[in-house]
């Protein structure tokens, strides 16, 4: 009787058993870095569009705090707020007459420039990106974000009191056909005279 010799090595079956093997494991580990690119991809969109947000509100709201609240128009209290205010900063102050001079009128609002929705600065564009309404608003004619204004632009303006204005910003971005909208707001107590 003849004994088989020991072949070394593997046979077809093996190794497509190990190639097929080897192409799921390497499948599955690109399915996640891609996953992990496309989520770190949306973080670093949204920290971005807020960092630019509290950038832009936080610019208006110094503008307004060096004003006179008798110089600001509009003045909507809720449930109605303005997507435009006009003010002047306190230029100077006159000791012998008591009385304060005025600098000239600013304005930031929200206006479509070249397709884009954008905030104006004194008719020049300070910032794009702005969506067409506040964060959970829509067309519709009630309160859907639930803050207690209807049909709020992207860019609003609210009078609380006699003395404090409350800014809203909501700026968008579209990354890999994703809609990505980021809100910023705070409350501006501004000047009596």
């Amino acid at each position: 009787m003849r004994k088989l010799q020991s072949m070394d090595g593997f046979t077809l079956l093996e190794v497509l058993i190990a190639t097929a093997i080897i192409a799921m494991v390497c499948g599955i580990g690109l399915s996640m870095t891609v996953s992990g690119l496309n989520a770190s991809n949306n973080v670093m969109a949204r920290s971005d569009i807020q960092e630019r947000a509290i950038f832009i509100v936080n610019y208006i709201a110094k503008e307004l705090m060096l004003s006179s609240w008798k110089t600001i128009t509009p003045t909507y209290s809720a449930p109605n707020s303005s997507n435009f205010i006009s003010y002047q900063k306190i230029a100077s102050y006159n000791m012998e007459t008591n009385q304060y001079q005025m600098g000239a009128t600013n304005k930031f609002e929200l206006k479509t420039v070249d397709g884009k929705l954008c905030v104006l600065f004194n008719d020049k564009v300070f910032a794009s990106g702005v969506s067409t309404f506040a964060k959970g608003e829509t067309s519709a004619t009630g309160d859907e974000n639930g803050n207690g204004l209807k049909n709020e632009a992207g860019l609003c303006f609210e009078k609380i009191g006699n003395q404090s204005i409350v800014i809203r910003l909501t700026l968008e971005k579209t990354v890999k056909n994703k809609l990505i909208q980021e809100y910023a707001e705070t409350l501006v107590h501004v000047r009596q005279p």
